[in-house]
């Protein structure tokens, strides 16, 4: 029997969710399914929370669930369910979160809570450590010697290019040349670099995380448009838009479309954890501020639309769309 003192976490819940009941501690990030609780398995678990407020050791754990009416199998997988999914922690477990909650200045323990446990069960590195470099280099190395790293940007080899005017040129401003602008400001390339001597990169007008850059965008042109008909991907490397098929139907509603895709493979070999799917959403929001930001400037109106599947030709899981407009004031 353990000597350890256990106490009731704050941050834990039995939570009904969908039809399903569940145990979970969303600080540790942890959770289990249990069978639909009746009111008096509920009664009991509440009863024994509410006299663990202060520490008690097992012993006195099991001897108040039996004197609750569990026999002694019953009263010990109760006792370990609790703690493996962190509605009873061990005393003292909290003291670093309440240290860090102290020194934040008003944020709360639950905030300071999860960051930490969070960052224990996701493993992002800390970067105020003196060796997080060495220690990225070397995870980097790892990654690389297993597989190579996807290619930062979209290539369609074989497909006819129209180049674009570059901004540094100061191409004038007519349809194109405003497609051309915004193109570049969102998804443009500024050069290529290499990441802690290891990982090859491409920095754009936008930030990214590890710079991944996950994101695409395609142009579907109709008949009021300044490019002929047809669906268009945009080169990064050479800041020009493939022709990738002519379509007899013109886009919805006519007129000039952008579809931003999402390439999930160059996150997830950089990131290896579900937590970080959120990073190319991100780095879509980053992406949507520098188009609203240019389409005003140049004049442009930026329509939202639905960015279903049938809008771009996706492949699941590999490539999405995520978010698509309708460009006013190309025609």
């Amino acid at each position: 029997m353990s000597t350890s003192r256990y106490i009731t976490s704050a941050l834990a819940s039995v939570v009904h969710l969908s039809g399903d009941w569940y145990v979970t501690s969303p600080a540790a990030d942890r959770g289990a399914a249990i069978d639909p609780p009746g009111h008096e398995f509920l009664s009991t678990v509440a009863a024994l929370l509410s006299e663990c407020h202060r520490p008690l050791d097992e012993g006195a754990i099991l001897e108040r669930l039996r004197a609750m009416g569990q026999d002694e199998r019953s009263a010990q997988r109760l006792f370990l369910s609790l703690c493996e999914v962190g509605l009873l922690v061990e005393e003292g477990t909290g003291a670093r979160w309440e240290a860090l909650a102290a020194r934040s200045g008003g944020g709360s323990l639950a905030e300071a809570w999860t960051y930490l446990s969070l960052g224990e069960s996701v493993g992002f590195l800390d970067y105020a450590r003196p060796d997080v470099f060495e220690t990225d280099a070397a995870i980097m190395r790892a990654y690389c010697e297993a597989s190579p790293p996807p290619p930062v940007y979209t290539t369609y080899e074989g497909a006819p290019r129209i180049r674009l005017p570059h901004p540094a040129t100061a191409p004038p401003m007519d349809a194109a040349g405003k497609l051309a602008r915004l193109l570049f400001g969102a998804f443009g390339r500024l050069r290529e670099a290499t990441f802690l001597e290891t990982l090859p990169v491409l920095l754009k007008p936008v930030p990214s995380q590890g710079a991944r850059h996950p994101l695409e965008a395609y142009v579907w042109a109709g008949s009021a448009s300044c490019l002929d008909p047809g669906l268009y991907h945009y080169a990064v490397a050479e800041h020009a838009l493939e022709l990738l098929d002519s379509p007899a139907a013109p886009p919805p509603g006519g007129g000039t479309l952008l579809a931003i895709t999402a390439v999930f493979e160059r996150v997830q070999w950089r990131y290896r954890a579900s937590w970080n799917y959120k990073e190319i959403f991100y780095d879509l929001g980053h992406v949507q501020a520098n188009l609203g930001l240019l389409a005003r400037h140049l004049g442009l109106a930026l329509a939202p639309i639905e960015a279903g599947p049938e809008l771009i030709a996706s492949r699941p899981l590999e490539e999405e769309c995520v978010s698509a407009y309708r460009l006013e004031g190309l025609g």
